[in-house]
This record gives structure tokens, C-alpha cells and sequence, in this order.
């Protein structure tokens, strides 16, 4: 289990979500902040959520071409940096060390106030490695007390609908956790526990349509025994 931290001059929070649009949107909010006030920038992710937070930069009057090129900017595919992360399957921490530390104090060195993304957490989870996805969130905590910057981790809701335990491990080990729909925490507020009632009540539903499909399929058994057995009764009769 992750331990809860108590950050160092950074946040250390959860951004859940279900489409890539909408994430796109909510990562937007915390990199163009930190770009805003002539601070740096670094999103580690797919390809596919890199391209939707680029869009959704560009919507906010951010110039996505010109911050990468002053080094304001950095993009990372979170896949293809995993490759280098991992040996035999396990976090390494000295390629952590080598590879994310010198990035993120590298932006932190320019100035300002310096925001980063990842989803290599999830990308982890989703493989199922629990291990090596914990591993990852203890240096991302450890680096964050060293550096003053911001952390956004971002975790796919889906992926905890039937492990509430690793879940709320995941939430304690994190200042705030975001739910998939930004417009109702912010009306609401709580947004750790609103977090986490959407977790359950995704994972209640997925247990839900679970067992209707297997009700679904049970009828169609009986109905095919039903037919199969008539038939057969059909079949006796014509033979006598």
C-alpha cells in the first residue's frame, strides 16, 4: 500500500476518467495554468491523450508548437517511457532516477511554477502489475518532496471496478482525487469522497450488467434444453 504524504510545496493529486475528450479538457486546466504564469509543463501519456490535451491547449490560446521548442513544454509517450523504466517487469528506481527526475529538475531550474501529468500508473495497473504501479507512485511522492512542483496522476475509472481496497489505497495516497466529471466536484465540493461514491457505483453497475448477461444467457440455455427436448419428443412420436 502507498502511504499518504505530506507534500513538500507540491500537490500530489487523482484525475479519474472515462473519455479521453473530457480528460483532455481537465489536463488542459492544470498545464496551461502553470504555462499561463511562465512556468513549465510536462505530460506524460498515451499518444492518443496527448493529442486530445494538445487540442485542448490550443482552445485555451496555448501555442503548443512554440512552448515545446522554448522547452516549456515537454510531451512524453507514457508507453514508449515504461519500456525504459521497467526491468524484467519491476520499477527500477536508477532508471527513474535517469529518466523522469532530470526532466521534471530540469523545468523546475527554468523558474516558475512547474505542473506534470502521468498516466504511467494506469498504463501499469491496466497490464496488472499492482507492484510496479505502487512502486511508481512512492518515487513520484519521494520526488515531489525534493522538487517543488505539481502532480496530476491520471487513472482510468474503469480500471478499479472490482478492487475498492487498491482504489482507496490509491486516493490516501494522493492530497485530492478529481472525479471523471469536474463541473459536479466543483458545484459540490468533497471531491475525494465524491471520487470515491463514483468508483462504487461504477463497480455496482458493472456487477449489475455482469449478471444480467448471465441471466441473458441462462434463458437462451433453457430455451434451446426447451426446444432441443421437444424436438426430440417430435422426432419419438413420428418413428412410432
Amino acid at each position: 500500500m502507498v502511504e499518504a504524504r505530506v507534500v513538500g510545496g507540491g500537490r500530489h493529486q487523482v484525475q479519474l476518467f472515462d473519455q479521453s475528450a473530457k480528460l483532455g479538457q481537465q489536463v488542459a486546466v492544470s498545464i496551461g495554468e502553470a504555462l499561463a504564469a511562465g512556468g513549465s509543463a510536462i505530460v506524460i501519456a498515451r499518444v492518443l491523450h496527448l493529442d486530445e490535451i494538445m487540442k485542448c491547449l490550443a482552445a485555451r490560446g496555448v501555442d503548443c508548437a512554440a512552448a515545446r521548442q522554448a522547452g516549456s513544454l515537454v510531451l512524453v509517450d507514457a508507453e514508449r517511457m515504461l519500456t525504459n523504466l521497467l526491468v524484467d517487469g519491476q520499477l527500477d528506481r536508477a532508471q527513474f532516477d535517469a529518466h523522469i527526475a532530470p526532466a521534471v529538475r530540469a523545468l523546475v531550474q527554468r523558474g516558475g511554477p512547474v505542473h506534470a501529468y502521468g498516466e504511467m500508473v494506469d498504463l501499469l495497473w491496466a497490464a496488472g502489475n499492482k507492484e510496479a504501479m505502487l512502486s511508481l507512485e512512492s518515487l513520484w511522492g519521494e520526488l515531489l518532496h525534493a522538487e517543488p512542483f505539481h502532480l496530476l496522476c491520471g487513472y482510468r475509472l474503469a480500471g478499479f471496478e472490482s478492487d475498492s481496497a487498491t482504489f482507496d489505497s490509491v486516493l490516501a495516497a494522493h492530497d485530492c482525487a478529481h472525479p471523471t466529471d469536474a463541473a459536479v466536484a466543483e458545484r459540490l465540493g468533497r471531491r475525494h469522497a465524491l471520487a470515491q461514491l463514483e468508483q462504487r457505483a461504477f463497480a455496482l453497475q458493472s456487477e449489475i450488467e455482469r449478471r444480467q448477461r448471465l441471466e441473458t444467457i441462462l434463458t437462451d440455455l433453457v430455451d434451446v434444453t426447451v426446444i432441443s427436448r421437444r424436438r426430440d419428443r417430435g422426432m419419438t412420436s413420428r418413428v412410432r
